[in-house]
């Protein structure tokens, strides 16, 4: 309703229910400022990992074979948020990732693949890592070329961040020069429509190439490999991939080579067997994940503290 009063230059104009459209409502009886209590539908931000601080990854480098089994070639925190719409369409993934020790004479690769993203619904990857390598192909938007689904290279070759072998990271404090996180991100686009929902540390697959062969890749167990994993590896030496399957386990223990806790934990002294830092670890993998599934944790009978590095 519009009402006029007044006379001449006097006049005036009183105004009701008139609706203007606009990001923010505003409150008449403050002489209509902003009133920033009443917002509109926005992004929304998550956590990626179910933690606020850092999970921990550790790697063994020598799949298939065993090794030393001390599961500090590659160690990484890793954290992240996903971004999505009001309606739970993805938009972004922040990722940060702290190298905390790499004690591989290997010059190894650290990636990420999502298998949940197809190549095609990526915008843009930016904060990634180059080492020179010749072992890599990437299309324009910032993901490996001759992937069906969206892998990450995060670190073409660790030695650029962890130059020496002598010297693992720590955070908190290190020995060697400090290094600064790694700050990725992955833009989608909205039109593929994918669901935030199915983007959580379960379905991330994380993993190592080793010695900068491309086809030599490190999973967590019971991941898959990415399309271009060279397949006559599995079932070799101590790999128990049996009949097309993949499991990353090996024959004997069931143990990995790769490693996620949703912790920060330390890591082993160089050619210390990890099994004798985490004195559950052997019974959790010999029951494929159903006992003692907080193996990592700091409890009484847990941990062999004197096998861990320290500075």
């Amino acid at each position: 309703m519009i009402s006029f009063t007044g006379n001449g230059g006097n006049g005036r104009i009183a105004l009701d229910d008139l609706v203007i459209p606009s990001l923010y409502a505003s409150d008449p009886t403050k002489n209509c400022t902003l009133d920033t209590t009443v917002k509109p539908e926005g992004d929304i931000t998550s956590s990626l990992m179910g933690t606020s601080g850092y999970s921990t990854l550790m790697f063994e480098d020598l799949w298939p074979g065993l090794g030393d089994y001390d599961f500090n070639d590659l160690v990484l925190g890793i954290k992240g948020e996903k971004i999505t719409t009001s309606k739970g369409v993805l938009k972004e993934i922040q990722l940060t990732i702290l190298p905390r020790a790499a004690g591989a004479a290997f010059d190894n690769s650290f990636g990420i693949a999502f298998p949940h993203i197809p190549v095609g619904a990526v915008d843009q990857v930016t904060g990634t890592v180059k080492g020179n390598s010749e072992i890599f192909n990437y299309l324009a938007n910032g993901a490996e070329a001759n992937q069906t689904n969206l892998t990450v290279i995060v670190l073409e070759n660790v030695r650029t961040v962890i130059p020496s072998i002598n010297n693992p990271l720590l955070i908190g404090g290190t020995t060697s020069p400090e290094v600064a996180p790694i700050r990725i991100s992955i833009k989608i686009k909205e039109s593929a429509n994918i669901q935030g929902s199915l983007i959580q540390a379960e379905s991330m697959n994380p993993f190592l190439i080793a010695n900068q062969e491309r086809g030599r890749e490190i999973h967590l167990p019971g991941k898959s490999a990415t399309d271009l994993v060279n397949p006559s590896l599995f079932g070799t030496a101590a790999d128990n991939s049996m009949n097309g399957t993949v499991n990353y386990t090996a024959k004997d223990t069931n143990l990995p080579w790769a490693i996620l806790v949703p912790d920060e934990v330390p890591f082993m002294q160089e050619q210390t067997p990890i099994t004798e830092g985490f004195l559950k670890m052997s019974e959790w993998a010999k029951s494929k994940g159903n006992n003692f599934t907080d193996w990592f944790m700091d409890k009484p009978s847990y941990r062999e503290k004197s096998k861990f590095f320290t500075k």
